[in-house]
């Protein structure tokens, strides 16, 4: 709590409206107000030292620091919701367990994705495909995270060209050999043999506060012979819970 107000000359020693400070084995919560070298007070007299404050004209600056228990921090929303906005999956999944009062959060799988397919580009030009939309459809302030899983490869011989991605809606996969500008995350070239891969990304709100449409886009390259496949794809997604 910031007070831009004057400060009787009491309080800096310690006094209110004549009284004298209580020893310091009845402290039991303290504040500690910064003018000059003022010793912490009782937080019964801090509130009085404010109420006191307001009454006087504007000549110092005093800042009041309650101390307070990390749950009551935490408890003053939205602060532990904006705390783990910050947090990766699992430094967020960590701190969930630090206290009662931090946000409780558990994966959904994401129904409805199709999960296998196999694509084989032909000799030139290979735009990008866009391969499925990503059903997210909730609230953005429930979603910290969605997480993409699946085995991928190219063609396993030549070059290595195979890319996938995922976009915003309105936005497009690169060519190849172009700027990644409309890529929320995304992996290239596509491996051989065959490895796992897992993208993760934050979606995020719309002008008018609804979760943004993502969508999936897939790579095979341009030239001759190149082929993309990507299987056992599964889609979770870190949740907030009510």
């Amino acid at each position: 709590l910031r007070l831009s107000r004057a400060v009787p000359s009491a309080t800096r020693h310690g006094q209110i409206d004549g009284q004298p400070p209580r020893s310091s084995h009845n402290r039991v919560r303290t504040a500690r107000i910064r003018t000059g070298t003022t010793p912490p007070l009782p937080v019964s007299t801090y509130e009085r030292v404010a109420l006191s404050a307001l009454q006087k004209p504007a000549m110092d600056e005093v800042i009041l620091l309650k101390l307070t228990t990390f749950s009551d921090i935490l408890n003053i929303n939205p602060i532990a919701i904006n705390i783990g906005s910050y947090l990766s999956q699992n430094d967020i999944l960590a701190f969930s367990l630090t206290s009662k009062s931090t946000p409780k959060l558990r994966w959904v799988t994401q129904p409805g994705i199709l999960a296998s397919s196999h694509w084989h580009g032909t000799y030139g030009y290979n735009p990008p495909i866009l391969w499925q939309q990503l059903p997210l459809g909730t609230a953005p302030h429930k979603v910290h995270s969605t997480i993409l899983k699946c085995r991928w490869r190219d063609q396993g011989w030549g070059n290595k060209k195979g890319m996938i991605s995922v976009i915003r809606a309105g936005g497009r996969a690169p060519d190849d050999d172009k700027a990644w500008r409309d890529v929320v995350v995304g992996s290239a070239p596509a491996p051989r043999p065959e490895e796992e891969l897992q993208l993760a990304f934050r979606p995020e709100a719309d002008i008018h506060g609804n979760i943004c449409t993502y969508n999936i886009w897939v790579r095979i390259g341009d030239g001759g012979g190149h082929e993309l496949s990507v299987r056992d794809l599964r889609v979770f997604h870190l949740m907030f819970v009510d």
